[in-house]
């Protein structure tokens, strides 16, 4: 599912994809849209804490990756559960 203006204050897991190499981070969040500006921001400039995912961003380009949410959760109290199904389900490098 695309973030679109509908649901970029949901929360939920989503999944930052790299079609050059077709690896997945998932991660979660209690804001699609600022998750994504946060993620985006950080690799832009080089700084992201996930290092697989920067070396990806670094070698790929930005072009090459998607944020797309994976599944939009109500309760606060299912982000963990559902993010850990996620990553076994897709094969995630890290979280």
């Amino acid at each position: 599912m695309q973030l679109t203006e509908q649901n970029q204050y949901e929360q939920g897991i989503y999944a930052i994809f790299n079609s050059a190499t077709s690896d997945f981070y998932v991660g979660q969040t209690n804001c699609f849209g600022r998750r994504k500006q946060e993620h985006w921001n950080d690799l832009r400039n080089g700084t992201h804490v996930n290092e697989a995912l920067q070396t990806a961003w670094n070698k790929y380009g930005e072009e090459r990756f998607v944020f797309t949410i994976l599944e939009i959760v109500k309760y606060d109290s299912q982000l963990p559960l559902k993010e850990h199904y996620w990553i076994d389900r897709l094969g995630s490098y890290n979280s």
